[in-house]
């Protein structure tokens, strides 16, 4: 999952960026995480052996919204 993950915020952000000057909607750096998390298990899921044990990730918030950590 970590090696799609890079891509996938990378884009996310991207995307954001563009609704913003575009549309002007934005996205919190807390919700362009979670999405782009979402669809790289989304995407382990359908690519990978489902009998294999998945490790997971988790994903801590600090409470300004600024950061978003992984482990």
């Amino acid at each position: 999952m970590w090696s799609c993950l890079f891509g996938l915020v990378s884009w996310r952000i991207w995307k954001n960026r563009n609704l913003f000057i575009f549309q002007h909607i934005s996205w919190t750096a807390t919700e362009v995480v979670k999405v782009s998390s979402c669809w790289g298990r989304h995407y382990t899921y359908h690519t990978e052996d489902h009998s294999k044990s998945k490790q997971g990730s988790s994903l801590m918030v600090n409470s300004a919204d600024n950061w978003v950590f992984f482990h």
